[in-house]
């Protein structure tokens, strides 16, 4: 009976014993494994512009640039003399290709001013940011090139001259055409009026002729 009590005294301390040093030594691991873990902050340098972007921006604006040179070319193409109706087909082809011109450039302009902004916003970066960003560089630059050639390339006031030319061929033309109506309505009259006296004429004459043989008789 003895040993049975002192078994029951020394199981229960012994387990005591065992949770305290169970504690002691996981709450040292913890701060342990806390202390080392305690991470640094990271800067992580995301991309504001992905190359896809950049690229897109550049095939845009090298077919605004080519149907811009296109528009341009046909403006600019030789057109000799011809009626009336070929000149007034001509001049509104003009006005068209002039305001599609236009509307392009300032879509140029638009996509140069968008690479524009996105290379100053790198100019702000490290260093190393900026390497990893030359995309955006390269693309910027190639688009100025296209811009400043387009540009060069298009010359707005050769094409008022153009413009201008062709409309003074339609004035004169005009002029002419009206000048023909009003001769042709001028002679229409004419002939008119000579045919209505020389009606009259002949039927003074019958009268007269009529009044003649009446006393002869």
């Amino acid at each position: 009976m003895r040993r049975k009590f002192h078994h029951a005294i020394i199981l229960p301390s012994l387990c005591c014993i065992s949770f305290y040093i169970g504690i002691h030594i996981v709450g040292e691991t913890e701060a342990s494994f806390t202390s080392q873990v305690s991470p640094e902050p990271m800067e992580i340098s995301a991309a504001f512009v992905f190359p896809a972007i950049i690229e897109q921006l550049e095939g845009d604006a090298e077919e605004i640039a080519n149907n811009a040179a296109s528009k341009y070319e046909i403006i600019t193409n030789d057109f000799h003399d011809a009626v009336l109706p070929e000149l007034y087909t001509r001049l509104a082809e003009i006005e068209e290709c002039e305001q599609e011109l236009r509307i392009q450039l300032n879509q140029l302009q638009s996509i140069y001013n968008e690479l524009f902004a996105y290379q100053r916003k790198i100019q702000s970066y490290e260093e190393s940011d900026t390497l990893t960003f030359h995309y955006v560089r390269d693309g910027y630059q190639h688009v100025k090139r296209i811009m400043e050639d387009g540009q060069a390339a298009i010359d707005f006031q050769e094409i008022e001259t153009i413009r201008s030319s062709l409309q003074s061929q339609i004035n004169e033309l005009e002029r002419e055409k009206s000048i023909q109506a009003d001769h042709q309505e001028n002679t229409k009259s004419l002939d008119e009026t000579e045919g209505l006296n020389q009606a009259a004429t002949n039927s003074n004459n019958l009268k007269q002729v009529t009044e003649n043989g009446q006393e002869n008789f």
